[in-house]
C-alpha cells in the first residue's frame, strides 16, 4: 500500500469517525435532556413529599397530644370553639390596630 493510499484511507476513517460521533450525539443528546428534566421533576415530587411527611408527622403528634393531654384539648377547645370553663368570663378585643 502506498502513501497516498494510506492518506486516504486515514482520512476515510476519520470522516467515519466524525459522522459515528455525531449520529451518536444526535441519538443520545435528546436522552440526555430527558433525564434531566426526569431528575428536576424527582427532585421536587421529592420536596414536596418531604414537606407533606412532616405535615403528617406534625399533625400526628396533635393527635397524640389531644388524645393523651387534657391541657392540649382544652386549649383547642379555647382557641377553635371559643369554649370556657362555667363561671369564666371571655373578653374578645379587637387586634387590627
Amino acid at each position: 500500500m502506498g502513501p497516498y493510499m494510506k492518506k486516504c484511507l486515514s482520512w476515510f476513517l476519520l470522516i467515519c469517525g466524525i459522522v459515528v460521533l455525531i449520529i451518536s450525539a444526535t441519538m443520545f443528546w435528546p436522552a440526555l435532556r430527558q433525564k434531566q428534566a426526569n431528575q428536576k421533576r424527582l427532585d421536587k415530587l421529592t420536596r414536596e413529599f418531604n414537606k407533606k411527611k412532616n405535615e403528617s408527622l406534625r399533625l400526628q403528634r396533635e393527635i397524640d397530644d389531644l388524645e393523651t393531654s387534657a391541657v392540649a384539648a382544652e386549649k383547642v377547645a379555647r382557641e377553635k370553639f371559643k369554649y370556657c370553663k362555667e363561671g369564666e368570663v371571655v373578653i374578645y378585643y379587637d387586634q387590627a390596630k
